[in-house]
């Protein structure tokens, strides 16, 4: 209860007994009933408004009870009815100048509860934000309170904060308009006088990562101008990782025209090499990622791919395969590597004619071929050299040539005869060249049993081989190969069966014969099984793709007798 409400309840009580007194009965019953209002179990005022109604006369109907009642309560009570009328004589004595006394009181209260009002007004308006509501606040309680360290303070404070806001205004002006170091320097004054505010930290750390990226681009532009496609290529992707919108357009297109560059410089570089071929053509992948229905970006990619395809076949020494898959790409793009694909070529042609040299018993025109193969350069060499070793080993004894003589040069189509003459082996006797003789027929002799379909996808070349009275043959070495396939060799059972599967294969001729053993040349740790000298004819079987009908066939059954 505020000190005006307690003045007010006292005064009704006081006015009510000077009423009491006066014998003005109804008014003292009127201020006493509003005390009551305030203070209901006051039994000094119940029995004052008791005393004046019964004094009024408006309790008539039992006015003697009442009456006599009245008097043994005041008997009783006497004490306390002294009490309160010596109150009541004291409010006579010095009622005005109490008044006064509480009037100042009161005028005191209000005076400084509307000061605190003010100040709490204007400190809220200013953490609100509002600026010149919080002044004004301030300055009206100065106004009041010339003294007043509160609103000294926080007058003191607008003006800080007013300062800082102007400062914050300019920095994002700065920054919307490009002078990104001048708008990072206002922000940084920002955050010494105030940290955090508003948004200032995000604005900083976006202006940084801005400067940034602008460095970055300034120097990949550097890099692509003086000639550094590398360098420049790996700051354009590192700009995309770390904004993909920022200078879109320009960044994508020297990408693309980078990949394309260095995918190029790759295929042209001296001296070629086989292993530039898929780092080209990652470029080129790359570049179609960007633009893929650019027309020279999608042409270097397939002939990379071409090549690619066509080392398959070369690495297995399939050498037709090889052949036919370089020669296409040549077609399409004369020179390509440099020349290392038309030598490829050449190698593999020389090796295809000593593999076929070795496997007729020839063993000095496959020496010549696998030594023309080996002094190309193509790079890797190793199946001409397994070769020329294994031709060197079993070479008829020649005389020395002249030393004027001077080789043809090596020929370099598919299947070349060779006239270049080898230089004989240090430890060679001379003796005269033999005169040619007719090459002996094979110890065993094959032909073409029956065929059959089926379409479980099993698939094999099964027969027997015999001798020349029919009794199983064991022990003998049987083998197929395809022209895009290194082979594989079966031996014989005690019963002289053999079987050579060709399930999982592709379709197409397969060639089957006896061979030597020992004699194949190995191929990344594979039997290259057309490398084989052969001891027999060599027969053809046919694996269709069809499984059934006119023509279908996946059983090949042959059969081989010999001596």
């Amino acid at each position: 209860m505020t000190v005006e409400a307690r003045f007010v309840e006292q005064s009704d009580y006081t006015q009510g007994m000077a009423h009491l007194q006066a014998g003005e009965w109804r008014a003292a019953i009127g201020c006493l009933e509003k005390y009551l209002a305030h203070d209901p179990s006051n039994q000094e005022a119940q029995l004052a408004i008791a005393d004046a109604k019964l004094k009024s006369g408006l309790d008539a109907g039992a006015h003697g009870r009442a009456k006599g009642r009245a008097v043994r309560r005041i008997a009783i009570l006497a004490p306390s009815g002294l009490v309160v009328l010596g109150v009541v004589l004291l409010t006579f004595r010095f009622g005005p100048v109490l008044q006064h006394s509480l009037a100042s009181f009161l005028a005191q209260g209000r005076e400084e509860q509307r000061l605190a009002e003010l100040e709490s007004g204007a400190q809220a308006l200013l953490q609100a934000g509002d600026l010149d509501g919080a002044e004004a606040g301030y300055r009206e309680l100065l106004t009041a309170a010339p003294a007043n360290q509160a609103a000294q303070q926080g007058l003191e404070q607008i003006d800080r904060t007013r300062e800082i806001q102007d400062l914050y205004q300019r920095a994002v002006a700065l920054q919307e308009g490009g002078d990104l170091a001048t708008a990072l320097q206002l922000f940084a004054e920002v955050q010494a006088r105030q940290s955090p505010y508003l948004d200032v930290g995000l604005r900083v750390a976006d202006i940084q990562r801005q400067q940034k990226l602008e460095e970055l681009f300034a120097s990949a532009e550097a890099d692509d101008r003086a000639g550094n496609p590398s360098q420049a290529l790996l700051k354009y992707q590192e700009l995309q990782t770390l904004d993909v919108t920022f200078q879109r357009e320009r960044v994508l297109q020297r990408l693309f025209a980078l990949h394309v560059q260095l995918g190029l410089g790759l295929l042209e570089q001296d001296p070629p090499t086989a292993a530039a071929v898929p780092q080209a053509l990652d470029h080129f992948e790359a570049a179609l990622t960007l633009e893929p229905r650019d027309p020279a970006a999608t042409l270097e990619r397939r002939l990379a791919w071409a090549f690619l395809d066509a080392q398959v076949p070369y690495a297995a020494g399939l050498w037709e395969g090889a052949i036919s898959q370089l020669q296409a790409l040549l077609d399409q793009r004369p020179g390509y590597l440099r020349g290392l694909v038309a030598g490829m070529i050449q190698y593999a042609a020389h090796a295809l004619g000593g593999d076929q040299a070795w496997a007729a018993g020839d063993c000095d025109a496959a020496y010549l071929q696998y030594q023309a193969a080996a002094a190309l350069p193509v790079g890797d060499t190793t199946a001409a050299r397994a070769g020329l070793s294994r031709a060197e080993s079993c070479l008829a004894p020649t005389p020395t040539l002249p030393p004027t003589s001077t080789p043809q040069p090596p020929l370099v189509t598919p299947a070349p005869t060779v006239t270049a003459k080898r230089q004989p082996a240090a430890t060679r006797v001379k003796t005269a060249t033999p005169s040619p003789s007719t090459t002996p027929a094979p110890p065993f002799i094959g032909k073409f049993v029956d065929g059959g379909s089926r379409c479980d996808g099993f698939a094999l070349v099964t027969g027997f081989v015999t001798h020349a009275g029919k009794t199983p043959y064991p022990g003998v070495a049987v083998g197929v190969w395809s022209d895009v396939w290194y082979g594989e060799v079966a031996t014989t059972e005690a019963s002289g069966k053999f079987d050579l599967l060709l399930s999982g294969k592709p379709v197409g001729k397969y060639y089957v014969a006896v061979v030597k053993p020992g004699t194949c040349a190995q191929v990344a740790g594979l039997t290259a099984v057309r490398t084989c000298q052969r001891r027999s004819n060599v027969l053809e079987a046919t694996l269709t793709a069809k499984c059934s009908g006119a023509g279908a066939n996946q059983v090949s059954k042959v059969s081989f007798e010999g001596p």
